[in-house]
């Protein structure tokens, strides 16, 4: 959601940038391409969360350089393509992240629940965009503290690059076991020490499996029975 803010807001707000806004709309979503290409590179070598919390952070502190330029417009359309390539970095780093955290039978719900939320930062960017008319710099300082506090929430997930993504709760559960908060590029190494018994039976997707199996069973019993009342069953199917 912090991360739709600037997003979307930028991209409404090229109209007031210095120039032709059409160019300035064009040159804003062009941008994007070299900030995928920087994404692919910094992910194999700086893993999922130095690549977020080095674009949050880029994206924060630019957005204060045109207060010391306060007479060069031009620092404005360039601020505003190197956050925008920032936020775009983001979001792909973001949905190569996000499905890496959530066990494999929550992750379509758990990115579907993501998404939804995010879509509240594009109805809040227009209202950003609005304070370019009690001066130049209000969209910038918006931009820049949801930036701030994006980075800030970031920092919290750990790095899931080159781990085993989690298969149920428990993994979900013992994935941030050996993780450590000020390890940002490097990765934790993957905890293999195999569970006990009694977490494994005791494990609700374990627990349901007995339940289906002893349903099945109690079934196939009662379908392979001689008597006449099975029989006659079978004949009507």
């Amino acid at each position: 959601m912090l991360n739709s803010v600037p997003y979307f807001g930028l991209q409404m707000n090229t109209r007031y940038l210095e120039g032709n806004k059409f160019v300035n709309f064009f040159l804003a979503s062009l941008v994007e391409v070299p900030a995928h290409f920087a994404t692919w590179i910094c992910l194999a070598r700086c893993g999922r969360r130095g690549c977020l919390l080095t674009a949050f952070v880029t994206a924060s502190v630019s957005c204060f350089l045109p207060f010391p330029f306060r007479n060069y417009k031009a620092v404005h359309v360039l601020v505003t393509f190197i956050v925008k390539g920032c936020t775009s970095s983001a979001y792909i780093t973001l949905y190569i992240q996000g499905p890496e955290l959530f066990p494999i039978y929550l992750r379509a719900a758990g990115i579907g629940m993501c998404c939804t939320v995010g879509s509240v930062g594009g109805v809040i960017a227009p209202y950003a965009v609005y304070l370019y008319k009690y001066g130049d710099y209000g969209p910038f300082l918006v931009f820049s503290a949801a930036m701030a506090l994006a980075a800030l929430c970031a920092s919290c997930l750990p790095e899931t690059a080159g781990r085993k993504p989690p298969e149920s709760a428990i993994d979900a559960e013992n994935f941030e076991r050996n993780w450590k908060y000020f390890d940002c590029a490097g990765c934790p190494e993957v905890d293999e020490e195999p569970l006990s018994q009694e977490a494994i039976f005791s494990s609700p997707e374990t627990q349901g499996y007995r339940r289906r199996s002893t349903a099945h069973k109690a079934f196939s019993a009662l379908f392979n029975a001689k008597s006449e009342t099975v029989i006659l069953m079978r004949q009507s199917i």
